[in-house]
């Protein structure tokens, strides 16, 4: 099919919610930007992150399988793009960022300060999908801010960071 009928394709999506992950630990520690994240499972709690091999977070979690799931709000948009436009092969990418690590309770990789939604994660598979790997990680901590809502998180569909839309039925 090739990478440009692949890619096209996903653009079908109408849009994938964004995050912001953390893998590594200390001044090695590196922040992703990420639309490649989903919920796999409600009990035990999972969300599963979809890296490139290629990237340098692939190999920081690699070598650390934890990894932070933060859930940056809509109007964080610079951050993020900045989080997802510079490798972290060339130095440490948090000063560029605009964001602040801080100590997570139960895994290695900081959560970061300014985000409202902080998941702690630890990998418990590995899935080889095509050009990405899914890592699904069980959440084993969060910190979440008192007054978030979801209608405060941020989407990504076709080079777009969005703001979740309206309400067209509400399920009872």
């Amino acid at each position: 099919m090739g990478e440009a009928n692949g890619r096209r394709l996903v653009r079908l999506f109408p849009t994938f919610p964004v995050a912001i992950v953390v893998v590594g630990e200390g001044d090695a520690s590196n922040p992703i930007t990420l639309a490649m994240v989903h919920v796999f499972s409600f009990e035990p709690p999972m969300v599963g992150i979809g890296i490139n091999q290629g990237r340098h977070s692939y190999d920081l979690l690699k070598e650390l399988p934890e990894f932070v799931l933060a859930l940056p709000r809509h109007t964080q948009a610079t951050e993020t793009l900045a989080a997802g436009s510079r490798s972290g092969r060339d130095g440490k990418k948090w000063p560029h960022v605009g964001l602040t690590p801080v100590p997570s309770k139960e895994v290695r990789p900081p959560s970061i300060s300014e985000c409202p939604v902080n998941l702690e994660c630890r990998v418990v598979e590995e899935i080889e999908t095509g050009d990405h790997v899914w890592f699904i990680g069980e959440i084993v901590a969060h910190t979440v801010e008192d007054g978030y809502a979801p209608d405060d998180a941020m989407t990504y569909w076709g080079g777009k960071f969005r703001k979740p839309g309206d309400v067209v039925l509400l399920r009872r």
